[in-house]
């Protein structure tokens, strides 16, 4: 919710957002990969997941485009990630 990704912007200096949406198979699909990735490089950053149902929960910091949407947060900015999710 709102108020863990207000912590997260607050104390964490690198982190992933995924923003998804239950229903939709790209985001199923992009799901086991982030896991994989999380895994291998757990000791550098953190993903968190959030349901984008809710805008209400994230529109004051980021701008949603699409689902499933995967931003960095790094020096106090949300950058939408847009690299290839075929590997």
């Amino acid at each position: 919710n709102y108020e863990e990704l207000e912590y997260l912007v607050n104390n964490e200096k690198l982190f992933f957002l995924e923003i998804y949406s239950p229903g939709c198979w790209h985001c199923q699909n992009l799901a086991p990969k982030l896991e994989k990735i999380v895994l291998k490089f757990k000791d550098k950053f953190k993903l968190y997941r959030m349901d984008g149902s809710d805008p209400s929960n994230y529109r004051s910091l980021v701008k949603l485009q699409f689902f499933p949407s995967l931003y960095i947060f790094k020096d106090n900015n949300f950058n939408l990630f847009k690299g290839s999710s075929d590997n």
